[in-house]
Order: structure tokens, then sequence, then C-alpha cells
């Protein structure tokens, strides 16, 4: 499979917050000095660009190469009091290969961050730790949430009444929404349920805040709510909405994909509407640290790069309705839609892909290295 892609100069507005970690991150630099110094090199001369939009992301493609060499580069990064410079070194470790266990405890200080966007980055990033390449999917249709392991076996996490959505938590547990169930779970490794919040109208999508609240796409109820642990509802937002996907931001802004309503839109915490992109059918969003937004147009076949002002930055644009995206470290992009799951590369070239039902949510924990190739025969 072929993606088209389009591409034309970034912009970005830095975001003004701040997080910062000490000892674990120093700690973990000095116990990951390479033997290749010209590499570490380069990787601290990539960390630089984390403040240059329009270099961002081929640095960070970059750094990624580099393996256990962009350690130190990274756990320097990751103490940086500006939250986009930690969000993209997070980011880039994500997509690390090899071992990166040094970067645990810093990551793990991270998804405790009060930045929603730093501490979802982290959360991430832990997953990646643990994932090995692995790719967790929601198929839909079949109820299901699985993991696919690096050598392509399925591993069957979760299963409710037309399952929407599940995303890992920092701590390895799973966040699930059920649409049928009218429910989002958390389950733990065993698949024990430790926290619900039930009595909801066909849920899609579920988040977990820092401080231990939940956003919830409550899709039929025509709002998105959000829940503390004992499940009151401490905000809500219930304009014109019919929505699929949510994602609260660093800014303390929430990101709203909406069926056949309101499109996408941005909403702060007065429900004031400070951005949109009108749309039918968009199913799934990514804010990424430099401002730009990925965003899933399942109703025009195509998933687009954007700045604020709607400018399409990249494009990538596919035979089937895309449902859920992610743009992984390396610069490839991991889309699922109705009866396809596949990686394309930086230009639209299918690398991987894999026979699904409907999909609804994908995400990439690790670096998926290709298998090793075949060893020819003696005598051949």
């Amino acid at each position: 499979m072929l993606a088209h892609v389009i591409r034309s100069q970034r912009v970005s507005t830095p975001l003004l917050l701040a997080s910062a970690l000490t000892v674990a991150g120093a700690a973990g630099a000095a116990a990951q000095e390479h033997r290749e110094p010209d590499a570490g090199k380069r990787a601290r001369q990539l960390v630089t660009s984390f403040e240059l939009p329009q270099q961002v992301r081929a640095a960070v493609r970059e750094l990624v190469g580099l393996g256990p060499a962009a350690l130190p580069a990274l756990h320097v990064a990751l103490r940086d009091p500006r939250p986009e410079i930690v969000q993209w070194a997070l980011f880039a470790s994500a997509g690390l290969a090899g071992d990166c266990e040094s970067l645990r405890e810093p990551v793990r200080l991270l998804a405790t961050s009060s930045n929603a966007s730093v501490a979802a980055a982290a959360a991430h990033a832990l997953a990646a730790l643990d994932g090995r390449g692995s790719t967790l999917i929601v198929e839909y249709d079949s109820a299901h949430a699985v993991e696919i392991d690096a050598a392509g076996e399925w591993h069957e996490l979760a299963k409710q009444p037309m399952l929407m959505d599940a995303a890992r938590l920092s701590d390895g547990h799973l966040l699930v929404t059920s649409y049928r169930g009218n429910c989002v779970l958390e389950l733990d490794a065993q698949g024990g349920e430790v926290w619900s919040q039930r009595g909801l109208q066909e849920p899609s999508a579920a988040q977990r805040l820092p401080g231990g609240n939940t956003l919830i796409a409550d899709s039929s109820a025509l709002r998105v709510i959000e829940v503390d642990r004992k499940g009151t509802i401490v905000w809500q937002y219930a304009e014109h909405v019919r929505p699929i996907r949510v994602a609260r931001l660093g800014n303390g802004n929430t990101l709203i994909c909406s069926y056949q309503a309101s499109g996408l839109v941005e909403v702060d915490r007065d429900g004031k509407v400070v951005w949109r992109m009108p749309g039918q059918d968009i199913r799934d969003v990514e804010r990424l640290p430099d401002d730009t937004t990925l965003v899933t147009r399942t109703d025009e076949k195509r998933v687009v790069l954007v700045d604020r002002g709607l400018r399409v930055l990249q494009e990538w644009k596919f035979a089937f309705e895309p449902r859920a995206a992610e743009l992984l470290p390396d610069g490839h992009l991991l889309v699922g839609g109705n009866g396809h799951l596949v990686e394309v590369d930086d230009g639209g070239v299918e690398v991987w892909s894999e026979k699904v039902g409907i999909i609804n949510t994908v995400a990439r924990h690790g670096r998926r290295e290709p298998p090793p190739a075949a060893k020819p025969e003696a005598g051949k």
C-alpha cells in the first residue's frame, strides 16, 4: 500500500509551562556513558534542535536511530524546565531500541507531572519500555483490546461489549471504554477491575488525568465529562458535540472529536471554543509539542498534520477510512481503520500491516524492529 503524502513548511507556538527532574536523570545519564563519543556528541546536537520547530521532527528521527547512544542527551532533556522540550524527549524515548532501562525512573517521575500532556507522554514512554515494539489495538467489531507483539502473536488484554478504546496507564493498568457496556473500567494486569465509572451513555473514549481524575467522551449523552475517583462530575462540556475522542492538554484545554456535530474543537476550562476544525467525521486527534495537530479525517480518508491556522503541513491519503492514527518517533505513521492496520514510512510506503477487523484505537509501544533476515541454507 502507498499512502499519498504531501508536505509543506512547518511553524509552531511554544507552550509556557514547567517541569523538572534532577537526581534520577543525572544518575541515569552517568550510568549510560557510551563507547561511541561521536554518536553521543551528535545526540547532544540533535537535542538542541528540540527548540527549532522546523527541525525537531527530523532531529527526533535521527536521534532514535542512534539507539542507546542517545540516552545521556535524552536524560538532560528530560530535566529541562520547558514542557515542550520534555515532551519531545519523551516522544524520542518511546522510539528507542536496545537497553534503555536507565530511562525508567526519570520517566516514571514525569508520569506524575501536573501537566496533562507531559504525564500522557510519560505514560506512553513507560509502555514503550516494556512493549518491545508491540502494537495495542481495539477491534470494536470483535469487542476486544489486543496486543500484537513484535513476532506477530496476538494477546487479548480485555473483552467488553463493543469495546471502543483502551490505553496503558503509567502503572501498567489498562483503561478501557465499553460503548455497549456504558462504562469506563480500569483493569489490572490480571484483568481485575480496580475502578469503574458506570451509568454512562455509550462512551467512546477516556483519558486518565494527573491527580487521578478521568476525562470521558460520553458519546450518546452528547457531553464530555471529567470525573474524580468517586465518580463525581467535576467538569463537563455539552455544546453541540457527539464526542468520539477527547484529549486534555498541558494548558488545561480539551480537544474533542465529534461525529456529525462540531467537528474538532479545542475548549478551555470555561467552555470557550479557542480553536476549531470543521468536519463531519473526525475520529482521532493528537496535539504535538510544537502545537501542530495530527487529525484523522475519517470523512475524507486521510490523516493530516495542521498548524493553528489549519494549514496542512503533511497529508497521508488512504484507500480505506482511517479511524485512528499515531505519529511514530521514526517518522512513520501507524493507522487503523475499517479492515486495515498499516504502518507507512515518511514517504507513505507500507512497511508493516496486519489483517484486522474494524480498528478504533492504535498505539505502538516501543520500536518495532524488522525480523532478522533468514540465513541461507548451507551449500546454497
